[in-house]
């Protein structure tokens, strides 16, 4: 049998895909030695297979063969013997592989040959059903990924072997254990699933769909590939299955590597609706799981993101341009907010990341989270009913509601965009939440910083959003903003800013503020107006 073996590695691809695997087990098939005595060579091929298995100076192919032989021998004996002890002895030694290797989780990877080759054998053989046990789940689970992987690298539907629809997946509630090998399995597959994404990353980025994106040309459909997006929803889908079962409880790690997997293969691109709902659907089940997580589940969800957000290499744009890593912030921050006993600054830490980020679904869930921390917190005068469409109410803070406020003020004004609308609009609806705030020192803080902004690019639009403030500055407030709006007036070369104040006042306004306005700005167009005529 071992020079069989030999013989069948000569001639095997160094790396066996799922296609590989089929054709080495029909030239298994074809080689085996026909002898009358079929439990001979039963028994010796079930000896090289533990030997191969177990012994480290085997190299994964002659595993994969010798697996692959015994199969074979199986076959071979059970086609005349129906029930015999040899081919009992042959089950066992199958089952006790496969229990042996699932609990050394170092030793599951993707990357493992013989792994997917068991697992290979339990979705084709057809008498896997008698050597199949819990840690079966482990092996089916790195043969689906590994299909669904081949697709979305190669973008090639895969010849005589389909994914199933579903897996056996109780094995996971009922034997805890199995929770390390898989997490491992699912670590492997988010690596696969980042390196088959960035690969593609321009073209994925045509992809996606405009209103996803902050800013984006006339997308194309070169170089389109169909099965793009089907392959990632096979992704989603197999790892919602894992996560989806009845556990009593859930392993961090386990737990960790599934979000993980999803915030990377979730990422939308133009596919099916069933895709979307796929999508939708593997979300909903992950907020579902975030209500019962455990300090410690938390601790490891949080330090995955926190590692992607600060990681950089060659091939990654930076963190505002991602989009990739945006959608995964946003996957995550959705999560989180949903974890009852989070630090809540652990959450604005990292939704600061998606202010003015490209992304747009980030940024806008960003804003409605930091707008939410600012009016949920104990400090804040003010709560609406955006805070429970957010997160659960039940969240402790460390920082104070003004330190909260004056972070997050400066990073919007920081990435502001003057022509952007949609960044103007959430900084204007941003500066209604710190007026609603009652906060005077956090108020003046931000009419600065956005006076700071109008002296770098001078932007009309700028200028109006403070002019707007005037309007409706609490009155211990006014006579300070005021005096900011008047400073930037007397800066201005022209009669912009002039142009810009009487625009504004003369809009909407309450009608006693409208009054001060209109005395106002007529005592400062008396003042300013010659000194701009003696500039000209």
């Amino acid at each position: 049998m071992e020079l069989l073996v030999a013989d069948l590695a000569a001639t095997a691809p160094a790396a066996m895909d799922t296609q590989g695997l089929n054709d080495v087990l029909d030239q298994v098939r074809a080689k085996f030695p026909r002898t009358d005595n079929v439990s001979s060579s039963l028994s010796e091929s079930l000896n090289l297979l533990q030997a191969a298995w177990t012994d480290r100076k085997y190299r994964p192919n002659t595993a994969t063969l010798a697996l692959l032989l015994a199969l074979v021998a199986i076959e071979t004996v059970e086609s005349t013997h129906k029930a015999s002890r040899e081919l009992e002895e042959a089950w066992t030694l199958l089952r006790d592989l496969q229990t042996t290797t699932a609990s050394q989780p170092t030793s599951v990877t993707m990357h493992s040959s013989p792994v997917v080759a068991f697992g290979f054998a339990l979705a084709t053989h057809p008498l896997s059903q008698s050597f199949r046990c819990p840690a079966s789940i482990v092996f089916d689970v790195a043969f689906e990924f590994t299909m669904v992987l081949e697709t979305l690298t190669t973008d090639s539907e895969l010849s005589g072997i389909a994914p199933r629809s579903n897996m056996d997946t109780s094995a996971l509630v009922s034997a805890p254990f199995l929770h390390q090998p898989v997490a491992a399995l699912l670590h492997d597959v988010s690596i696969a699933a980042e390196n088959a994404l960035y690969a593609q990353f321009d073209l994925i980025a045509e992809q996606a769909s405009s209103s996803d994106l902050q800013e984006c040309g006339t997308h194309s459909a070169r170089g389109t590939k169909p099965l793009l997006a089907a392959a990632l929803a096979a992704i989603t889908a197999l790892t919602t299955a894992l996560v989806s079962c009845p556990f009593p409880s859930i392993d961090a790690t386990f737990l960790a590597a599934a979000i993980e997997v999803i915030s990377w293969s979730s990422f939308p691109i133009h596919g099916s609706s069933t895709e979307s709902n796929a999508r939708a659907n593997a979300l909903k089940i992950l907020f579902r799981l975030a209500g019962n997580m455990s300090p410690s589940q938390v601790h490891a969800v949080v330090a995955l993101i926190q590692a992607a957000l600060h990681s950089t290499t060659t091939r990654t744009p930076p963190l505002s341009h991602d989009v990739f890593r945006g959608h995964r912030l946003h996957v995550y921050l959705q999560f989180l907010a949903q974890v009852p006993q989070l630090d809540m600054d652990v959450l604005f830490e990292l939704a600061l990341h998606g202010v003015g980020h490209s992304w747009t679904p980030l940024q806008q869930y960003t804003h409605r989270i930091l707008r939410a921390l600012m009016l949920h917190h104990p400090g804040a005068a003010t709560h609406t009913s955006e805070v429970s469409d957010c997160f659960v109410p039940s969240h402790t803070f460390k920082r104070c509601c003004g330190q909260m406020g004056a972070v997050y003020i400066r990073r919007m004004v920081e990435t502001l965009h003057p022509n952007s609308k949609t960044e103007l609009k959430d900084l204007a609806t941003t500066m209604g939440v710190v007026v609603m705030h009652a906060d005077s020192a956090l108020f003046r803080f931000a009419v600065l910083e956005l006076y700071d902004k109008w002296l770098q690019d001078r932007s009309t639009h700028v200028a109006a959003l403070v002019v707007e403030l005037v309007k409706v500055a609490h009155d211990a407030n006014l006579h300070f903003t005021m005096q900011v709006v008047e400073k930037m007036a007397w800066k201005d070369t022209s009669t912009t800013m002039l142009d810009t104040i009487y625009r504004v006042i003369s809009g909407p306004c309450d009608a006693s503020r409208r009054v001060v306005l209109v005395e106002w700005f007529l005592g400062l167009q008396t003042q300013v107006a010659p000194a701009l005529q003696s500039r000209l």
